[in-house]
């Protein structure tokens, strides 16, 4: 959302910028860290499709630069900070953990 809001404020328009946190985080480590958030759950690695590509970390240079943006949440501190949030609802707060 911050991104967001730094480029609707922004007076550069018509510009395309990245809005990530600008390291790369692969699934298998979201997927672990998912686990280890929620105590549950497995993995199961299957070979990559070769017509998969190969990725890195997207250059977010233009959207600090021209935009002001400074990420603030990685990927996994994001599903730390939205795991407090669901377990704090009253929908699950009552739920065992």
């Amino acid at each position: 959302v911050q991104g967001f809001v730094c480029a609707v404020k922004s007076p550069n328009s018509n510009l395309v910028a990245n809005i990530s946190y600008g390291t790369s985080t692969t699934l298998l480590q979201i997927a672990h860290h998912i686990i280890k958030l929620t105590n549950s759950g497995h993995i199961e690695k299957l070979p990559a499709d070769p017509i998969y590509p190969t990725r890195g970390a997207l250059d977010i240079t233009v959207a600090r630069t021209l935009l002001g943006y400074q990420p603030q949440y990685n990927i996994l501190q994001g599903l730390e900070a939205y795991d407090n949030f669901y377990r704090s609802t009253s929908t699950v707060s009552g739920m065992q953990n």
